[in-house]
């Protein structure tokens, strides 16, 4: 057993015991890496209608807003398809904007896993294909899954897409989710 092995267990029991699971709260935005950026993405698809819309937002170490975008599509097939397009429309975005190393978070397990494996067998593969070509664009990308509550902004401009024309914002974000930014901020700070 190396040193380096033994003194990493210690060091986890030992922020188990500082940190145990029961404060850890499932609900707040996390950061990414120090010199990442988060772009976080989410879908909405109506099964009735065929319809989707997509939210991407992006932010940095420090919760702050850098740009967000929200689009609408009149016929999607299902909602894994909608959750990979919100994926490539987010590094689409952050293409746009010039980012170098992101996180990209999203709510669907099974978009991140096969992102994550440079895999689908879904009809939705070509999406994957895409988005992963996309990402040799950028110096890093890292996938991971979050939950709806650590991924608020998306899901508003998602909500939001329903109702208004699609839009960009960089710099300053939209009323609606300046809110949920101070939340997310305010949070990182008290943690």
């Amino acid at each position: 057993m190396s040193n380096q092995y033994v003194s990493e267990r210690l060091s986890s029991k030992l922020y188990h015991l500082l940190y145990p699971k029961a404060h850890v709260r499932s609900d707040v935005w996390l950061e990414p890496k120090y010199g990442y950026v988060k772009l976080n993405v989410d879908a909405g698809f109506d099964s009735d209608t065929l319809a989707a819309t997509f939210g991407a937002v992006i932010q940095d170490h420090r919760g702050e807003f850098i740009a967000a975008a929200n689009e609408k599509m009149d016929l999607c097939f299902d909602s894994f398809t909608a959750e990979a397009i919100a994926v490539r429309f987010g590094l689409n975005l952050a293409s746009a904007i010039g980012c170098s190393k992101i996180e990209v978070n999203s709510d669907s397990v099974e978009v991140v896993n096969a992102l994550s494996q440079d895999y689908s067998s879904s009809v939705s593969s070509s999406i994957i294909d895409d988005c992963y070509f996309m990402s040799l664009g950028f110096s890093h990308v890292i996938y991971d899954h979050r939950n709806r509550k650590r991924n608020r902004v998306a899901h508003e401009l998602v909500r939001l897409a329903r109702f208004f024309s699609p839009s960009v914002w960089i710099d300053n974000a939209p009323d609606k989710v300046i809110p949920l930014l101070v939340n997310d901020a305010t949070l990182l700070m008290n943690e």
